[in-house]
This record gives structure tokens, C-alpha cells and sequence, in this order.
């Protein structure tokens, strides 16, 4: 459902709207999410969230008009809780959403926002008012994205929201999505939507808020009004939408707070597109019965300076088998540009071991 929660009597509708479909969804089983040991990731926020902790607890399965009141009462608390944190993000051309998680203007947004590290970006404040800001790193393959507001605040620090942790959410939890359909419009503040999780994988959440273009990157809520998602694509149909999960970004913070970028390499896959960011071995490859056969080496690229050619037949990498050109595709885009890869490489019936030094591939 979509609706902007500005009058209180909007966000009742939308609460008894919403509280009659409340079937669970079967979900797979879930991937642990291991955090680091240690990260510069935001703390625990001081517990200042006094209105949401006298609520009453909202029940997955509403079953009587004042569990739908408990749910009414602390999506109404998250919204005013988080909605000044809830930001537009403007990048070149493009218009996406973001949302505040560090007094010091760190904002997380999704990864194809972002685009690549030390942009101009342009941040609307849930006001109207605009901030200038720099992308720092993103994880495209997970679509993951960090960008700062490096305008000093007025008052010592930005608002901000409270990260949560994605691992331990249910199948038809209840959760707020937040954002800028269609891009900022003046006057009108972040849209809200209602609705449940359906997913809950390491690297996804599928839920039912509607999400459309320009809510990207917008922050995905439970209903203690921790972060627990950031919107990244609409799925199959409009009530069904993937989210990275907040472990994610927590997992690789100091990668894209340092502006790294990677999950990308650069090949040429029949059928597929180019992807442009990320690591590159520099290299078109085809499948073989024995691997990923190399039909192409790009001149001056960290392939053709190793020494690889035309011919070679890549079977592993790192000690990893490669039995296709997406295993050699995915194992590339594990590692980060820079970084030396071993290939073990099939040539003229022979094994010979190659060190490449990996290059990056930039917009």
C-alpha cells in the first residue's frame, strides 16, 4: 500500500487496510549473518526512544481491533521518530532516497544510488532543505551504498536513526518502508508504507511495501523503529520487493565507509550486460567444457600484464574450481580491485599458475 502519513487520520485507514491481510508466508531457511569482530559501525544509540518503549507490543497476527490500534500506534511513533532522518538523494540526473545513521551525515542508501565512490551528490532534508554530500563506497553485488553530507549541521550533529539487526526478522513481521517515490517533490514529506516481510535471506528481504522508482535506497523500519533494510528493486510484481538487510552494510561498514567499491568485474557475458564498476581481471570470456576459456585479453589490462592470452582456459582461482565463466565472474567479484588473484590456467595441455595484480573498472 502506498500512502503518505502526514494527517493521523491517513495512517488509521491505512492500519485496518492493512491489518486484514495478515496470512504468513513460508519463508526458506535462513543464512547466519556473522558480524566482525570489530568495525567503525555506529553504536547503540542512547535510549532516548521513550515513546516507542511505553507502547505496547504489535503482534505479528492481529486478531482483535486493539491489536490493530497497537500496530496503528507504533507505526504513527516510527514515523516521527525517523522521518527527519529519511532523505532524497540527487546524483547526476538520478533521484533516489537515503536515510541518516551517523550524527556526522553517513547515510545508507542502495548501491546502484550511490553509483561509484567520491561523487557530488545532492541531500534533501525531510524540510525541503538541500545539503551537498559524496558518495563513498558500494557493494554492487549486494546493492549496498554509503554516501556523507559533509555540510557541517547547525545543531552539532544530523538526525539520525537507530540500526537494528535484519537476521532475526519473521515471516509476516510487520515493518514501515519510507522514501521518495517518483523522486522529491516540494512540500511533500517522506511517503510511508505499511506491510510485511515475506523474505529473510543473508543478502535479502522480500517484503509487500509497494516500493517504486526514486525509493531506492530508503530505509525499511520494524516497529521498534530500528533500521533493519534499505530498498533496493522492485520484484516480480509491485507487492513483492527486495531489501539489502542492515547486517549486510554492518558486515562490510569500514569497505564502504573507506569509499571501496567492488561486485562488479569487468567482462563481456553473452547475452548479459557489461558491468562497469568493481574489479577487473580485463578479459572477455567464453564457457568450456574445462572452465572459462579467455577469447579476448584488453590491451594494457591486468590480464594481458600477467600474461594470460587467448586460448587459456582458467579452471581455478584462489584454489577455487572454475567450471563456467559466472564461477570466474563471481570469484572476481569476491575480491577487491588491487588485490592479486592465482589462476590455475589450462594452455596448450599444460597447467600454468598466473598471478594477477586485479585492476578497477570505473564509470
Amino acid at each position: 500500500m502506498n500512502f503518505g502519513l502526514t494527517p493521523r487520520r491517513t495512517l488509521a485507514l491505512a492500519a485496518v487496510l492493512v491489518g486484514v491481510i495478515f496470512a504468513p508466508f513460508a519463508i526458506g531457511q535462513k543464512t547466519p549473518t556473522i558480524r566482525p569482530a570489530t568495525s567503525t559501525a555506529p553504536s547503540t544509540l542512547p535510549a532516548t526512544r521513550t515513546a516507542l518503549q511505553k507502547l505496547p507490543v504489535a503482534p505479528i497476527k492481529p486478531q482483535s481491533l486493539a491489536d490493530l490500534r497497537a500496530i496503528e500506534k507504533r507505526v504513527e511513533a516510527v514515523v516521527q521518530q525517523n522521518l527527519t532522518a529519511t532523505v532524497g538523494l540527487i546524483v547526476g540526473n538520478a533521484q533516489g532516497s537515503g536515510v541518516i545513521v551517523k550524527g556526522d551525515g553517513t547515510i545508507l542508501t542502495a548501491g546502484h544510488v550511490a553509483m561509484e565512490p567520491d561523487l557530488d551528490i545532492i541531500v534533501i532534508l525531510s524540510d525541503g532543505k538541500r545539503v551537498k554530500g559524496k558518495t563513498l563506497g558500494e557493494n554492487h553485488a549486494i546493492d549496498s551504498g554509503m554516501v556523507k553530507i559533509v555540510d557541517p549541521p547547525k545543531n552539532g550533529e544530523w538526525p539520525h536513526v537507530e540500526i537494528g539487526d535484519s537476521k532475526n526478522l519473521q515471516s509476516g513481521q510487520w515493518v514501515v518502508s519510507m522514501g521518495h517515490p517518483g523522486g522529491y517533490r516540494t512540500g511533500r514529506p517522506p511517503v510511508v508504507r505499511l506491510g510485511r516481510i515475506l523474505l529473510n535471506y543473508a543478502e535479502m528481504i522480500g517484503t509487500d511495501c509497494t516500493l517504486i522508482g526514486g525509493d531506492s535506497g530508503g530505509p525499511l523500519f520494524d516497529l521498534d523503529g530500528k533500521l533493519v533494510g534499505i530498498h533496493s528493486r522492485i520484484g516480480a510484481t509491485s507487492s513483492t520487493n527486495i531489501h539489502v538487510p542492515v547486517d549486510t552494510f554492518m558486515n562490510t561498514w569500514d569497505r564502504l565507509a573507506g569509499g571501496d567499491s567492488w561486485g562488479g568485474a569487468d567482462f563481456n557475458l553473452p547475452g548479459g550486460p557489461r558491468r562497469t564498476v568493481g574489479p577487473t581481471l580485463g578479459i572477455t570470456a567464453i564457457d568450456d567444457d574445462n572452465g572459462a576459456k579467455v577469447s579476448k585479453v584488453n590491451p594494457q589490462g591486468p590480464a594481458q600484464a600477467a600474461g594470460l592470452q587467448v586460448g587459456d582456459i582458467v579452471q581455478r582461482i584462489n584454489g577455487a574450481v572454475v567450471k563456467s565463466t559466472q564461477d570466474l565472474v563471481a570469484a572476481i567479484n569476491k575480491q577487491r580491485p588491487n588485490e592479486r588473484v592465482k589462476l590455475d590456467v589450462l594452455r596448450e595441455g599444460k597447467t600454468v599458475q598466473i598471478s594477477v595484480k586485479l585492476g578497477r573498472k570505473t564509470r
